[in-house]
């Protein structure tokens, strides 16, 4: 059979080759009760024989009921890098209107795992069709997933990974890698191998991000192999306490006065740079993540020197994208979906977040 025509075939002629009626071919097509062994076996080699395929949009257009989405993100404030995920979670959602898609954002304290498992299973009696995780420690984390399993609910990662667990698709950065490429960079402004100082907002332990934590091994991996003999000093500010950062900051820069060069793996880095700001510090190198307002502010005023971004916009929408295309046309994703390790200087700035703008 040609292809156009194969394109173009109906129930009626499927009914007319296999000697049935419309109602048998229906049933055999939903799988439905009520059929005869020989009717089913007649229609099934007419479908063989014209290689017929479902009409899938047509068929997810047919859906009853919404397809209740579900992301289950950190809690945070207005203007930080989650905000851009949700915007392009949002922009992919409105793609999906004719298909009923409603995404809901759901939140858990990073800082408190305690409180993860009440709003993890919050989300869990909500029975929705599909989640999007931002996974926490993997202990606790594992607990939702196995679930979430359970109730067999297509899930996916966003923005850090377990490690040796594999959902249906993970979207994000890989975060060992970006570790090791923020440790080069680092090296680039340190020439006389002074130590180097690595800041971190920590909560009674617990950093709030798999995400961090990995691209720290990253970087310290890489500082090991290539430059074992450069110190590193690590300060951890508390994440609930800001009013003690600045007193924290003078004693520990006090404390390593030929340290020149830091980073903090998190979108935190304004912290720092404010405070450099603040105390007219011009000759500290700092890398930090995410090109939120904060952050790109003082790139252009040089108090940052490099942003890694991470294409938060286009990882929302990447992960709407393959979620729906997973439940609606049984679309199999690709195991990884790494966005780009991009570094930004306040030359390039403007036209990389052009290129995000397509998300919004």
């Amino acid at each position: 059979m040609k292809k156009e025509e194969k394109e173009t075939i109906r129930i009626v002629d499927i009914a007319k080759m296999a000697g049935v009626s419309i109602g048998t071919v229906d049933r055999v097509l939903h799988n439905r009760a009520n059929i005869s062994t020989k009717s089913k076996q007649k229609v099934e080699a007419v479908l063989k024989e014209i290689q017929y395929r479902p009409n899938r949009n047509a068929s997810a257009l047919a859906r009853s009921k919404p397809l209740e989405i579900i992301a289950f993100i950190p809690q945070h404030t207005i203007g930080t890098y989650w905000e851009d995920v949700i915007k392009g979670m949002h922009h992919a959602s409105t793609q999906y209107a004719d298909f009923k898609v409603h995404t809901t954002i759901s939140y858990y304290d990073p800082y408190n795992l305690y409180a993860f498992e009440i709003s993890a299973q919050n989300l869990l009696d909500a029975h929705p069709d599909g989640v999007i995780i931002a996974p926490t420690e993997p202990k606790y984390s594992m607990r939702f997933v196995d679930q979430l399993n359970k109730a067999a609910i297509p899930h996916l990662f966003i923005d850090s990974e377990i490690p040796n667990y594999q959902p249906l698709s993970f979207v994000g950065q890989n975060a060992q890698k970006s570790g090791v490429f923020a440790a080069r960079m680092l090296m680039l402004l340190n020439p006389t191998h002074q130590p180097l100082l690595v800041f971190r907002k920590i909560y009674a332990g617990v950093t709030g991000s798999n995400q961090q934590d990995r691209r720290q091994q990253g970087f310290e991996t890489y500082m090991t192999t290539k430059h074992p003999d450069i110190a590193i000093h690590y300060l951890d500010l508390p994440a609930k306490q800001p009013d003690e950062d600045e007193l924290m900051l003078d004693h520990f820069l006090a404390a390593h006065p030929s340290s020149k060069v830091g980073v903090i793996f998190n979108s935190n880095a304004f912290i720092i740079g404010h405070y450099l700001k603040k105390k007219g510090i011009s000759d500290f190198h700092l890398l930090g993540y995410d090109l939120i307002k904060q952050n790109t502010d003082l790139l252009k005023t040089g108090y940052i020197d490099f942003l890694i971004a991470q294409s938060p916009k286009k990882q929302g929408h990447l992960s709407i994208e393959t979620l729906c295309d997973y439940i609606l046309f049984g679309t199999k994703p690709a195991p990884y979906n790494y966005t780009s390790i991009q570094l930004v200087t306040d030359e390039i700035l403007d036209d990389f977040v052009q290129s995000e703008s397509k998300y919004e």
